[in-house]
């Protein structure tokens, strides 16, 4: 029989936390959404409204799953290059 080795598990307060701003509608303020449609990833780095530098803006296409209004979420992410 083989033997498996497991990982050892992260102690109570030593997962990362993320800090993330929920997008809503701008016509009923619902946070529910459709499905994420023509991503449009673009390289340019900067600083975003927090001071966190990024590396890509993302771009992505939804549309309210309440009032159907549609709606572009755009994010800053920071990625390894």
């Amino acid at each position: 029989m083989k033997e498996v080795q497991l990982k050892p598990k992260l102690k109570v307060g030593k997962v990362p936390i993320q800090h993330v701003t929920i997008s809503r509608c701008a016509v009923c303020g619902s946070t529910e959404r459709d499905s994420y449609s023509n991503v449009c990833e673009q390289p340019y780095p900067g600083l975003d409204e927090k001071g966190q530098p990024y590396t890509h803006i993302v771009r992505r296409r939804t549309a309210c799953s309440k009032c159907g209004q549609a709606r572009i979420d755009r994010s800053f992410e920071n990625r390894k290059t």
